[in-house]
Order: structure tokens, then sequence, then C-alpha cells
């Protein structure tokens, strides 16, 4: 197929067809046509990709997961500015509900690719609605809303997409209007007299016209207009704060009852729902409340609508990323978040989609023309790749090179991202392809198009100064072939200047003639050789017209501002290059910082252990004296020394050195002088100038910041050669004949490390660590894995630690004098070989002064153990007579280093039961330790013989004692009981000689006796303590049943109900006494411990009184009228005071009844 122009190959003309809402998607729900317009034809470019279909998968199946549970999980969709949120969103809206339009067509159809599974989650979704109240969605900004109303301004999103007015009292009166089945007369009483109805429902509270069309529909609404108007100001009052959450869920349930009621056939199934907020971040803003409102409300709609309502927010940042958002995390649980990695797919998808039978047309133009593409920008970050072969054709005509370089001038040119995301290189993109449109196939966009399309944003952000844009565009002004190329030349060098030239961020893209050619050809098949020769010329022109100057081969911006800058440079290079002690200090500092990385960097690991062995370098004049426990590495350069005075030096020290010698030859002098002079008089020059706050200031500072940044680069290269050409020697002469520096110094090293530490072989071993472990559990021969199976005193290591314990060293002491030369020894082996020797009794150990055994020290232990040579020893027949004792008390040794510390332990056990079999009255005194104290006082084997002397006492106490212990704690306790229960009856008859026999025992200390004095006397307690019980519960059972008898023989208890008696007399506590379990003197203690006697005693006189309180409550009962009077109570010797008090009663009583029904007390 033979294809002409570009827009022959591009599945849509973009010089004819537009990009709708030129790549910028809002969440509205207008009606008429553009905006419906607008609506299908995002439909129609949505490309459901990437991240854009992982978030709907993701959103979609969440939701489907969690129907048929009380809640939904809230959905969060973060990215920044452009990169399609509020596309997704608006997408995701239209999606849900399948939006009709007129034609027949819907949502889902119109959108030309979505994945199959897609597809099935809303085919899913569809059923569900089915199974409900139909589906209903609703989209919108939050920023259209009220700020101090957070509920309010999401109901009117909910309210505005049911057709309904958004505030919440007016959606309210058409709700009403709907209901009562008056609101298209109202609506068309309205609208006949000349009124808008929206416009009149805006000013509902003073809209005549609405008041006249009420009365119009019932007459009998109002008696007059003035009635309407105040009755739908209270009925319907206008917020004058935030609603409520639950004014917030009732008109919302409503509303989707309603639309259910429309469009389903379950009108009382809530709709599955969606929300969709967008800018909810910004929304939010720095406001604590707003934050805080939001999710108290995003909780409420998750929650409390069947679980049939998904919230979907949106932000430019993730809820980990700012401080406001962390609250929401637990509301919103499932994150979408959009970067620009589907930029490049929707651009393909979109501008740059290529008709099915193009592709093989445009295949073989990129292929004719490989070598011209091939060569643009090479050797840069960002020129030509192998991976390019799978993109170049979807992306033409624009170069994978050139996005690259768009790309990063993005990163640069729009930090905050407004640019660089989907809807703007979409619209950049859509709009240069649109100029290519017309011309042949072998045409493709020129990187300086990327200038023109955001030069109107970098001169309104300052990133390019209008002096610089004024300049640029005054080139264009004659029209002419030449005016136009040095116009785009102009904008490339721009563009290139503000990429990064600090090491590591380098890109290695220059504004030098050749890379500037590179990024204008802009048709593949012209003759681009004449091109480039015309790019050189026309960048001379520019520099001697004063818009450009040339820095080496490159060529940068001039402003007024930066000629002054440039000025000040040339001056600091001149005082700089006269300044040869700086220089050389400059110098020095950056070889020997290089010299000092590269011999760091080198790793050496002893022997089979692995031992560290770290490298550090020394500058002096005269070589150093190698030792401790890393490798010295001496170095000279050819600037301040000869080559043959180094290897002099090493040949003078001999072979037996450990020394590393080293000499940097004097390489590239004069190129390394330029190259400091240069970096060093742009960094004297910002700092001369300091910080800018002009944008004329600052472009010159970025200037000087770029060259500062290429010459820093070039010293840099220059640096890292001339330190990989260093030489190296060990001592004695040798030369280290490697490609690498590394090598050299790894393999010079290796040899060092073996002299240093010539004695390393004698712990050369790989399994110290097991040698301890072994150790520790009290193996017989715990050295065996090393090889050794002798004695262990007779090991390299060990003869050497025991020369060196003979007096007492601790173990960070031993450590010390073994890890640094001749031995080198690693801490393992050491550590190992201490643990051995106390093990096998060779050595004993103190911890802060207490003795530790093998078993009990690891290797933070050791350092501040004391460690001793042992110079007494103990036969094993005597260690087996202690380990009998020892096992008397549960202690069993696994291994003679384990005898002594086990033996204190038992020591200090048995002399702790011994304090306890005895002690104050009334125990006895305890059994005396003072033969154990008089054995503590000694350590090791010591303590151990004094141990075998003593076997017999130490035997017998160990039998006796612990037995003996227990009994008096027993005892004790019993003791404890006896004078609780003693207390009860101290004051009863017969205490008193119960208290003699107490005393007896106490003073006695007969409390340990054999026949046990104690059951005897707490029978004797309890027998007056049983008697008392049962006389006190007998009067308190006499006086419950005469009271109640009496109770329930009164006409007006005998009125009431027994649930009403029993409520009464429940309410007022008046209930029978339980009977006293006195069967043993336990369940005695048991009674007096929940209730004592003198308690017991005040509940049974409380019962006349409690009564006379149920006779009360029964009467206010009975007769709710009826007041309590009380007689005058006196005492009464015989018939004359009888008479008497009887007359005054009468008197009394006859008054009171006059005021109504009495209840006498």
């Amino acid at each position: 197929m033979s294809m002409a122009t570009i827009k022959d190959i591009l599945l849509i003309d973009p010089s004819r067809e537009p990009l709708v809402n030129n790549g910028q998607a809002r969440l509205a729900d207008q009606t008429d046509e553009k905006v419906v317009a607008e609506l299908r034809g995002e439909l129609k470019m949505f490309v459901c990709e990437g991240e854009f279909a992982r978030g709907l998968d993701c959103i979609l199946s969440e939701y489907l997961g969690n129907l048929g549970n009380s809640s939904q999980k809230a959905v969060w969709v973060s990215g920044f500015f452009g990169s399609g949120k509020s596309h997704l969103l608006k997408m995701l809206a239209h999606l849900w509900a399948d939006t009709p339009f007129a034609d027949g067509a819907t949502a889902r159809g119109i959108v030309p690719e979505m994945p199959k599974e897609i597809r099935a989650h809303f085919t899913e979704l569809d059923n569900a609605g089915r199974r409900h109240g139909g589906l209903f969605s609703a989209a919108g900004t939050l920023l259209a809303g009220s700020h101090d109303r957070v509920r309010e301004t999401v109901l009117g999103v909910i309210l505005r997409a049911a057709g309904l007015p958004e505030q919440y009292p007016v959606a309210r009166f058409v709700l009403w209007l709907e209901r009562e089945g008056a609101l298209d007369k109202v609506k068309k009483h309205v609208e006949a007299n000349g009124g808008v109805w929206e416009k009149e429902l805006a000013n509902l509270w003073v809209s005549t016209r609405i008041r006249k069309a009420i009365l119009a529909w019932d007459k009998n609404f109002a008696p007059s207009e003035a009635d309407v108007r105040a009755a739908l100001k209270q009925q319907f009052q206008e917020q004058t704060g935030d609603l409520t959450t639950p004014e917030f869920i009732g008109l919302a349930k409503d509303v989707l009852l309603r639309h259910a009621a429309n469009t389903s056939n379950n009108p009382e199934q809530l709709p599955c729902t969606i929300i969709l907020l967008d800018e909810a971040q910004q929304y939010i803003g720095d406001s604590h409340d707003r934050s805080t409102v939001f999710t108290e409300l995003a909780e409420a709609l998750t929650k409390q609508f069947d679980g049939r309502m998904l919230l979907v927010a949106a932000g430019q940042q993730s809820l980990n990323d700012v401080e406001l958002l962390h609250k929401l995390m637990d509301r919103f649980v499932v994150k979408v978040p959009l970067s620009d990695t589907d930029v490049e797919t929707v651009t393909r998808k979109v501008s740059l989609r290529k008709k099915p039978g193009a592709i093989p047309t445009v295949t073989s133009t990129v292929e004719s023309h490989g070598g011209e593409i091939a060569r643009h920008l090479q050797g840069t970050k960002i020129g030509p790749r192998t991976s390019d072969d799978k993109t170049i054709v979807a992306d033409y005509p624009l170069l994978p090179v050139r996005r690259r370089f768009w790309e990063e001038c993005f990163r640069q040119i729009d930090a905050a991202g407004t640019k660089s995301q989907l809807r703007s290189q979409l619209s950049i993109i859509h709009d240069a392809v649109g100029k290519l449109a017309d011309d042949r196939l072998t045409a493709v966009i020129p990187a300086d198009a990327l200038y023109d399309s955001l030069k109107a944003y970098m001169l309104g952000t300052g990133v390019l100064l209008r002096e610089i844009h004024e300049r640029i565009e005054e080139l264009g002004v004659p029209g002419t072939t030449d005016a136009v190329l040095a116009k785009r030349i102009a904008s490339l060098v721009f563009l290139i200047s503000k990429l990064p030239t600090n090491l590591g961020a380098d890109l290695g893209v220059r504004a030098s003639a050749a890379h500037i050619a590179d990024l204008l050809v802009s048709d593949l098949a012209a003759d681009n050789h004449v091109l480039r020769q015309k790019v050189a010329e026309s960048l001379e022109k520019l520099v001697e017209s004063g818009l450009l100057m040339k820095v080496d081969d490159e060529y940068r911006m001039q402003t007024r501002a930066g000629s002054e800058w440039l000025a000040t440079y040339n001056k600091k290079q001149q005082e700089i290059r006269g300044s040869e002690p700086k220089i050389q200090e400059v110098r020095n500092n950056l070889v020997y910082a290089a010299i000092d990385e590269a011999v760091r960097g080198v790793r050496i690991l002893q022997g089979l252990p692995k031992e560290p062995r770290d490298l550090s370098v020394d500058r002096d004049a005269t070589p150093p004296t190698p030792g401790g426990r890393g490798l010295t590495v001496w170095v000279r350069d050819g600037w301040s020394a000869a080559e043959k005075d180094v290897t002099a030096a090493a040949r003078k020290a001999g072979a037996s050195s450990s020394l590393i010698y080293s000499f940097i030859p004097k390489a590239y002098a004069d190129d390394l002088k330029t190259a400091i002079v240069n970096s060093e008089a742009a960094n004297s020059t910002l700092e001369t100038y300091g910080p800018q706050s002009e944008a004329e200031g600052q472009e010159a500072m970025r200037a000087m910041t770029s060259l500062r940044d290429s010459a820093i680069n070039n010293r840099d290269r220059l640096i890292r050669d001339i330190v990989s050409g260093t030489k190296v020697w060990l001592g004695g002469g040798t030369e280290q004949l490697h490609t690498t520096l590394a090598e050299k110094l790894k393999v010079a090293a290796e040899a060092a490390v073996a002299r240093q530490f010539k004695d390393f072989s004698a712990a050369d071993k790989a399994s110290w660590d097991v040698v301890m472990k072994r150790a520790k559990e009290g193996t017989d021969k715990p050295m065996e894995p090393i090889g050794h199976t002798g004695a262990v005193e007779t090991h390299a290591v060990c003869v050497e630690v025991l020369g060196r314990t003979a007096t007492g060293a601790t173990g960070s002491e031993v450590r010390s004098q073994l890890q640094d030369p001749p031995f080198g020894w690693p801490k393992d082996a050491i550590d190992g070989v201490l643990v051995v020797l106390v093990g096998a009794g060779h050595l004993s150990a103190k911890l802060n002064n207490a003795p530790i055994a093998a078993a009990q020290l690891d290797q933070n232990k050791i350092t501040k153990t004391i460690f001793t040579r042992e110079t007494k020893t103990i036969s094993m027949a005597d260690r087996l007579k202690v380990r009998g004792t020892l096992a008397k008390l549960g202690f069993k040794p696994k291994g003679n280093d384990e005898d002594g510390p086990l033996a204190a332990d038992f020591l200090k056990k048995l002399a702790e039961i011994g304090r306890h079999t005895g002690g104050e009255e009334p125990l006895p005194p305890h059994k005396s330790v003072v033969f154990i104290e008089d054995i503590q006082r000694l350590t090791g084997v010591e303590m151990l013989a004094e141990m075998v002397a003593k076997k017999a006492d130490l035997d017998t106490a160990a039998d006796v004692w612990p037995a003996l212990a227990t009994l008096a704690e027993t005892r004790l306790a019993a003791w404890d009981e006896l004078h609780k229960l003693f207390d009860h009856a101290k004051n009863e008859p017969g205490a008193a000689t119960i208290n003699a026999d107490i005393e007896a025992v106490r003073t006695g200390r007969l409390l340990l006796d054999s026949s046990d004095p104690l059951p005897p006397i707490r029978a004797k307690i309890a027998e007056i303590l049983r008697k008392r019980l049962k006389d006190t519960f007998d009067d308190h059972k006499a006086t419950f049943d005469r009271e109640v008898a009496q109770l329930t023989a009164t006409p007006v208890w005998g009125q009431l109900p027994a649930d009403k008696q029993t409520a009464i007399l429940a309410d007022i506590g008046l209930r029978e006494p339980d009977a006293v379990d006195v069967s043993t003197d336990a369940t005695i203690a048991a009674a007096l411990a929940e209730r004592s006697i003198d308690a017991r005693r005040n509940a049974a006189l409380a019962v006349p009184t409690l009564a006379g309180q149920a006779l009360r409550k029964a009467a206010a009962t009975v007769e709710p009228q009826a007041r309590s009077v009380t007689v005058e109570k006196t005492t009464l010797r015989n018939g004359d005071d009888v008479r008497e008090w009887a007359k005054r009663a009468e008197s009394q009583l006859l008054e009171e009844v006059k005021k109504g029904p009495v209840l006498v007390s």
C-alpha cells in the first residue's frame, strides 16, 4: 500500500480532528449537545489499558466481591495533575451507569477496546443492579462546593446526579411536591406565569410565583401567600451551617430509593451506587476540621447503605504522603495510584495510531533510513537503543530519541508535573503531528517543536526569560530559511541548557553543533549533511550576534546579566590560573580522595574464617611503620615525588614488610589544570553573585551552574583516568602488573596480610563457632570440628591464651592481644578457646565477682569476664561426691566447668532454705547456716574441696531442711488464719481461755511442734462462733417471719398483686435471711469473711424498718394521694397513759384525714 503523506498512515487525521476537551477531562453534568459530544469523544478515545485498566479492575472487583456484606471499602485514586484522575473518574461514572445516547449507543459500547475481564465485571454489575434497585452513579468535583459544608457539598453531587436541586432544603421541597403528586402542577403554574422553574427554586423562600402556584394547587394549604411563605420557611428551613450526618444519610437514601422506584422493579431496594469525588485532597487542604468531617462522612457512606455504596475520591498524592490524609487511610482501603507510565500507551493509541494497512509502509520507511535514525545523539544516555525497534513504528513520526529528549526536558522545565503528564503530552504530540499531516512519509517531528508548545507556559512560570524569548522570536521575523533555522537552533540551545550536567544525572547531551543538528532533522530522506553544515554556520553567527556564547564545543544562551557573569568568570579564571598553590591544593584533595576511595573499595577476607582486613591510605613523605589489624597503603604522586624514590623504599623494606607501596604518575597535567581552573572559577563566580531573586539573574546563575557542572564532570573524568594508572609494589620491590588498580591492590593486599599476620595459620579454621557451641554444651571433645582431638590445653591457640591469663585477664584484654599482629586471630577463635578452657577446668571465670559457667558465656559477657589460669585440681572421684550432694537439690552439672558455678548456686539455695526453717515467734530459730557461708567465701577448686570435707553436713541439711522449711511456711499460714478467725470471737464468752492457749504457742515458739498445737485451738474458736452464728440467724428469721405476717395482714398490702408485692420487697431489700453453713470451721470462716456477726445482727434489727417502708410503698401505689403520718412515740405505763395517748393520736389523725388518705407509721 502506497501512502503519500503522514496523515495517510494515521487512523485519525490530527489536522482535521482536534483532541476532545484539548485532552482535559471535566466532571460535569450538563446535557447540552456540546457536552454530550465531548463525552462521546472521550469515551471513543478512552484507552482502557495499563493503569486505567488495572484501576477499573481493582475498583470493580473489590466492589462486587463485597456485595452482600454490610459495608464497602472506599477507593483513593492518586496522581499528579494531568495523570488522568479526572478522566478515569468521569469514564467510570458513565461506564457504571452505561450512559445512553440519543442514537441508541451506550457508554460501554462506545469504548473501542475494553479488556474482557472489565466487561465481565460490568455484566456482573448489571446483574446486581437487577437484583437490587438498579444502578446509580454521581460524580463531581468537591472544589465546586462550600469549604465549610462538607456533607452538604457531597450531598449536592448526589442530588445533581439525580436531577434535583443541589441545596438541601430546596431538594426536600421538590421531593415533597413529588410525594404529594403536585410537582408537575406547581411547576407548570410557575412557568405559565413567566417564571423559570430553576431560578424560582433558587429563591424558594421569596418566590411569589411558587407561593401562588401552591395555593392554586391546594387553596387549603394556607390562608394567604404570607402564610405559605411562613410554612415553607418552617418546613424547609434554610441551612445556616453544614448538615448533620443523619440528615445527610436520610435524604441520600430518599434520593436513591426514588431512583430505584423510577428505574427498577425493586423500589424498596437501594441501587448499586458509586459516588466519585474529584479533587478531594485540594478540597481538604490544610484544614483539620474538613479532614475529620470527610473521614466521618466516608465511614457513613461505606457502612450505612447496605453495602451497596462505593465511594471513590481522588487527590494528587497518596494517603501515606500527607499527614492530614493519614486519618483517611482506615476508610480508603483500596488504593489506585496513577503515574505517567501510561503516557506513551495513550499517545500511541490516540494521536499516533496507525491504520492497519499502513504499518508495513512505516516499517519499510524506518528500515530504509535506519542509518540516519541510529546517528542521532549517539553516545548519550538517551541515544538509540536496541529496544527502540519495539516501539519506533508505533511512535512514528515521533522518533524514540526525540521522545526521550522531550521527557527529560519535561522533568527539568516542569518540576511541578503540570505539563509532563498525560493530558499535556497528548495535546503537544497531537499538535506536532498535525503540523506534519500533509508532509511526506519521511517527515519526523523535530525536537524543537517542544519549545513552541511550551514557551507560553515557560514564560508564565519564569523558566524562560522574556528577554531570551523575545530575542529568539526576533530571529525568525525575517521569515527566510536561514532565519527560521536560527530560531530553531536557539530554541534547542535553550532546551538543552535545562538538562542536568551534574555527575550521576548527566545525560551526555550538549548544545554542540552535532547534537543540535541531530535534534533538528525533520526529514529522514533529506540531505541532512547540508543541514549540519548550515547549523554550524548559523551557530557561529549567533555567537557573533551575542545571543549565544561558546564554551569549548558547547553553546549557551547569553543575556545581559549573563555577559556580566561571564566577564567575572573570565577574570576568576585568570586569577586561579596564576595561583599554583591553589591549584595544587585542589588537585591533591581530588587525587587523594579518589585513591582513598579506590583503596577502601578493596575488601580482603583472610583465611577460612574470612577475617576482614581494611585498607587505609598514608600520604606522608616517609613510609609509615605497618601494624594494627588493617593494612596500610603508602601513596605518593608524580607532582610531589619521584617514582624511583618509592621503588627504592619498597626494595629497602624487604620481603617481610607488609606495607603496600603505590605511585600516581603525573598524567594529563595540563588538561587537569584547565579543568580545575574552570570548575573553581565557575564555583567562585556563583559564590560572588550568590542567590538571585530576579529572573535575569536566576537564568545567568543556571547557565553558570551548568558550566560549572560540565567542568566538574570533565575534571572528575580526568582524575579517574589518572588514578586508574597508579602503580603498586610490595615490600622488596615486586611490582603488581595487573590490568586495573583494584586488581593490583587486591593481589598486593592478599600477600601483605600473610606477612603482617604470620601466626594466623594456628587459628585458620572455619568452624570456631561450632567449637564454642560444643564447649557450652559440655561435649567431651569440643575442638574436634577444627581437627584437634588431643588434650585441649595443647592446641597452639589454647597455649597462647593460657599464657596470657596466668595472673588473670578480661576477655577484652585477651582479644586485644591476640587480634593484633603477628596473630590476627578471629574473635570467634579467641572466644571459643576461652569457653573451651573454662569448660575443661583450666580457666576459672568470674563476671561481676561471681563464678560463671562455660554454658553461660557469650560474646557480650566474655568482654567483661575475668579469666584466671587454675593452679589446683580436683580428682574425678571428689567431683562425683560433690555432684551427689548437688543432685539433692536438683543441680546436675553437664561437665567439669559447671561444677563450680552450680556448686555456688547450690550453696546459695541451701543457705536460703536454712534461713526459712524458722524465724520470729511463734517459729523456733532457723537452722545455722554459718558453715555454708564459710564455704561460700571460697571459689573454684577450693570451694569444691571444702564441700567434699563438709559433705556429711551438707547432705544432712539438703535432706532435712527443705521439708522443715515447707512445714514452717504451712504452719505460719495456718497461724495467720487462726488469728483472723479469733478476731470474730475475741469478745465472746470463753475467749480469754482461748487467748491464753494462743499466747502459750507464741511465747513457747511451739508452731513447729510435732503435735501441731493449732487444730485444738481452732476447734474451740469454731464452737463459740457456730453458736453465735446460729443464734443470730434464728433471731433474724423470727423477726422476718413476724414482720412479713403483719405486712400481709394489712388491707393495703392485700390489694396489690403478687408480682407487685415481690417487686416492692426486692426494691427496698427486704428478703428472707439465707441459712448459714456452720458445719466446719472452714465454712464458718468463709461465712464470717462474707459478713461479720455485727453485720448480721444489724440486718435483723433493720427488718421492722424495711417492713414499714414496704407498707408505705404499697399505700402509695393503692392510694396515690395517701400521705405518711407519724404518730407520737412514747412509753405507756398504765391505762390512763393509754387513753391520753389515744385521744392525742385520734385528734391528730382526724385533722390529717381531712387533707386526704393517710398512712400511719
